[in-house]
């Protein structure tokens, strides 16, 4: 059991700050540092960790314990074997040439020649490895996880059925991606009500803008004035109706120097970021997570 919970969600506008591609090995210094931030202004920030990434445990990451322990950050599960596109089991199969021709690019060498390898998902599969890696996490970290988000940010009906019946309780995407939102109650894949749905609270925003000539994250994006984009999208998933509450997308792959060592002037960008909302709290609202927002509307 860990020893603190993350702190509780007493409803208004609130913000979660999603961090996916927790991986064991890759830019574990960047994940902490980036934790560190929200542990020095008093707020929680959510964990999408990778279950079985490149085929291997790839959550046995234990400097995360402290953190969970220490109530600072709450848990998600990012995926499952985390091949492209598995859990749109259609889009799985593609072969190179069926690629968007966005896409292609991005899996091509210096040589001009694919480095693309599809893995064909199914549903069977992705449903039985959710529930085997829900009960590691719960093994490992001692918490199992509500909340899932999707590597991507593609799905079609089996992927979301998969996660649904594995036993998560919020999905979440890109609201590119996302045709049903739906913070307040639990829906099924075509967003109708379902009591044993889940809710659907997908991204808004991410944190660094892509670029896709180079196929990589690109600059970060701040929030220190009532004015740019993350503004725009907080106000915008705060009087949503189907949504009440914005969440930002985190990578860590975007906070990082060409060596891949933690970039100072980039994590210094989402330090401010934090900082402005944690002062222009009456504006903003509390940061919460996935798991501190469910508990709070199950209640209601």
């Amino acid at each position: 059991m860990r020893g603190k919970e993350t702190p509780p969600y007493r409803g208004g506008p609130a913000i979660i700050f999603r961090m996916d591609d927790a991986d064991k090995g890759f830019l574990e210094d960047t994940v902490e540092q980036i934790i560190q931030i929200f542990e020095e202004n008093n707020v929680p920030v959510d964990v999408g960790i990778m279950p079985y990434s490149g085929d291997r445990r790839s959550y046995h990451m234990p400097f995360l314990l402290k953190y969970l322990d220490a109530g600072v950050i709450d848990i998600t599960m990012h995926g499952y074997r985390n091949t492209f596109s598995e859990f749109d089991t259609e889009k799985s199969g593609f072969t190179f040439d069926e690629l968007d021709e966005d896409l292609r690019k991005c899996f091509v060498d210096a040589y001009g020649q694919s480095t693309f390898t599809p893995t064909k998902t199914y549903y069977t599969d992705l449903y039985s490895g959710l529930l085997a890696a829900r009960a590691q996490f719960k093994h490992y970290f001692g918490v199992t996880p509500i909340s899932f988000t999707v590597p991507n940010d593609l799905f079609n009906e089996d992927g979301y059925k998969a996660a649904q019946n594995a036993g998560f309780k919020i999905f979440s995407s890109q609201i590119q991606t996302e045709q049903h939102p739906s913070s307040k109650i639990p829906v099924d894949f075509s967003g109708h009500y379902d009591e044993n749905g889940m809710y659907r609270i997908p991204s808004v925003e991410d944190l660094a803008r892509w670029n896709s000539e180079e196929c990589a994250l690109g600059d970060i994006i701040t929030l220190t004035s009532p004015a740019g984009d993350l503004d725009y999208s907080f106000k915008w998933a705060i009087n949503n109706p189907r949504m009440g509450v914005a969440v930002f997308s985190i990578h860590p792959q975007a906070f990082v120097d060409a060596f891949n060592k933690p970039d100072p002037v980039k994590l210094d960008k989402l330090e401010k970021t934090v900082k402005y909302i944690v002062d222009h709290n009456k504006t903003y609202g509390q940061i919460i997570t996935f798991q501190s927002w469910y508990n709070y509307i199950t209640a209601q």
